[in-house]
C-alpha cells in the first residue's frame, strides 16, 4: 500500500510540481489506530428527574504519516519530499461500532445513546475511551426541575391572513388548513417538551389553537384562514398599509399574514441590525413596549433599543410586523435554515443563539440571548453538529443543535430560562396579549 502511495506522490509530482503538500488517502476501520479522543455532551446541564437526557458526539483522532513537498530553493521554486506526521478525524463509520464506549467519571458504562438520572450531586462527568486511550472528562451540572405549578396555560388562537400577491397567488392559494394544522401541532409539541426528551427542556404551558370563526363568530369556512382579495402587483407602503387593514383584533388573535414581504435596510439596521442578516420570507420582530422594567425582558442595546416602559397595555400601533407575523409560503416549505418555531420564538422574545463577530452581535457575559440554558454557538451554515463560541473563556463543546433558536436545527426544544423568557413577555408586553377568551 506504501509503494502505491509512493509511486502516486511520484506521477503527482511531475504533474503538478508547484504544489506544496500532497495528502495521503485515509481510508481504515482499525480502532487500534486512535491516538486521541473527544467527548462532548449536548448541553453543560441536565435535569435530575430521570426523563430529561443528553447525547454525546465523540470525535476520534489518528495520525499518519504523509508526503509533503518542502520548498529548498526558491529562486528554482525547487522541492524535496519530506515524510511527516499528520493528525486526522476517524469519519463517521470507519470504526467498528462497540470500539469506543463512554463511561461516568467512576468507570459505569453509558450503554444507550442518551443519558438520563435522578442523582442529587452537583454534577456528573463523562469520558470516551477506546483500549487504552481515554478523553478528558466533560462536565455536566445536575438541577432540579424548576416549579411551574403556578404557570397558567396560554391559549393564543391564530389565523392565517392570506393575501396572494402576483408573485406568489399560486402558492398562497394552494395552501390548507390541513397544512396549518400540522404546523401547530408540531409547534404545540415543542411549547409542551413533549417532542424530545431534551437536557432543559420544560413545558412552556403556552399553547396554538386554529381559529374556527371570525371576530363576528361566524364559522370559517376554512380553519384557521381568512383568505382577502388579491394584492394584485401592489408594493412599497401600499402593501404595509393593506396588511395593518386587514388584521382581526391583536389582542385576542395571532395575526400571521402568508404574502409578500418586503424590506426596508434603513429600518431593519436601525431596529433590528442584531437579527444578523436581512430576513426576505418573513418579518417577525421582538416586542416594542413593557409594562415591566425593561431589565426583566433584556435586549442588546447594540443597535436595537431595550423595551420601551409603557404604563398601560393600550400602545400605538402602526404596521402589521408589530403586531402580527408575515411570512411567504417559501418561509414555510423552506426550513431549513429557520423553522416555524424559530419564527414564533422571534415574535415572542427570544434571541438567536448564534455569535457573529462581523454582524454587529454584542456579547454580554459571553453570551447574546440572556438565557444561561442554552448555548451559544458559531454559525456554520447547514450543518446541525455546531461548536460552541469560547471567547471569553467558556466550555468548548461540539454538539447537534436542537434548540428552536439555532439555525440548522431539529428545532425540537424550548429551555426554562426561554419558556420564563416567553411567558414575562405573553404577560408584561403590549400587542402580545393575544389569547383565548
Amino acid at each position: 500500500m506504501k509503494k502505491l502511495i509512493y509511486i502516486f506522490v511520484v506521477l503527482f509530482t511531475l504533474a503538478a510540481c508547484s504544489k506544496k503538500e500532497i495528502p495521503e488517502y485515509i481510508n481504515t476501520n482499525s480502532a487500534d489506530e486512535i491516538k486521541r479522543l473527544e467527548l462532548f455532551a449536548n448541553s453543560e446541564q441536565l435535569f435530575n428527574n430521570g426523563t430529561s437526557a443528553i447525547s454525546f458526539i465523540i470525535k476520534a483522532y489518528g495520525e499518519r504519516e504523509v508526503v509533503e513537498q518542502v520548498l529548498v530553493d526558491e529562486t528554482t521554486g525547487t522541492y524535496k519530499d519530506s515524510l511527516v506526521v499528520k493528525s486526522f478525524v476517524f469519519k463517521d463509520g470507519r470504526i467498528p461500532e462497540g470500539s469506543i464506549k463512554i463511561y461516568t467519571e467512576d468507570g459505569t458504562e453509558v450503554t444507550e445513546d442518551t443519558f438520563s438520572t435522578t442523582s442529587t450531586s452537583d454534577s456528573i462527568k463523562f469520558y470516551a475511551q477506546a483500549g487504552e486511550i481515554k478523553s478528558d472528562l466533560f462536565a455536566v451540572a445536575l438541577e432540579e426541575v424548576p416549579n411551574t405549578d403556578d404557570w397558567n396555560e396560554i391559549v393564543i388562537p391564530v389565523v392565517f391572513q392570506m393575501l396572494p400577491h402576483n408573485d406568489n397567488a399560486t402558492a398562497i392559494n394552494e395552501m390548507t388548513s390541513e397544512y396549518f394544522q400540522k404546523k401547530i401541532d408540531r409547534l404545540n409539541e415543542v411549547f409542551a417538551g413533549t417532542l424530545q426528551n431534551a437536557p432543559h427542556s420544560v413545558d412552556t404551558k403556552v399553547r396554538f389553537e386554529l381559529v374556527t370563526t371570525d371576530p363576528d363568530g361566524n364559522s370559517l369556512e376554512e380553519v384557521g384562514i381568512n383568505r382577502n382579495p388579491s394584492l394584485g402587483a401592489m408594493s412599497g407602503l401600499d402593501l404595509y398599509l393593506k396588511y395593518s387593514e386587514t388584521a382581526w383584533d391583536p389582542d385576542k388573535y395571532l395575526n400571521i399574514w402568508v404574502t409578500k414581504v418586503i424590506y426596508d435596510y434603513n429600518f431593519y439596521y436601525e431596529n433590528y441590525a442584531y437579527e444578523f442578516w436581512f430576513q426576505t420570507d418573513y418579518f417577525s420582530y421582538r416586542p416594542k413596549y413593557t409594562t415591566s422594567s425593561p431589565s426583566l425582558i433584556p435586549f442588546h442595546k447594540y443597535a436595537s433599543k431595550n423595551l420601551t416602559q409603557v404604563d398601560d397595555m393600550n400602545q400605538p400601533w402602526d404596521y402589521a410586523y408589530e403586531i402580527g407575523i408575515l411570512m411567504t409560503p417559501d418561509a414555510f416549505y423552506d426550513d431549513n435554515e429557520v423553522k416555524f418555531e424559530y419564527i414564533i420564538g422571534k415574535f415572542f422574545g427570544l434571541i438567536p443563539t448564534e455569535y457573529r463577530s462581523n454582524y454587529y452581535t454584542p456579547l454580554i457575559n459571553n453570551d447574546v440571548d440572556f438565557c444561561n440554558d442554552t448555548y451559544l454557538y458559531k454559525l456554520v451554515f447547514y450543518l446541525r453538529e455546531k461548536t460552541t463560541y469560547t471567547g471569553k473563556g467558556a466550555t468548548f463543546a461540539r454538539f447537534d443543535s436542537y434548540n428552536i433558536m439555532d439555525e440548522f436545527t431539529s428545532s425540537t426544544t424550548i429551555t426554562y430560562e426561554q419558556a420564563l423568557r416567553i411567558r414575562n413577555v405573553l404577560e408584561f408586553c403590549p400587542h402580545r396579549q393575544m389569547r383565548k377568551q
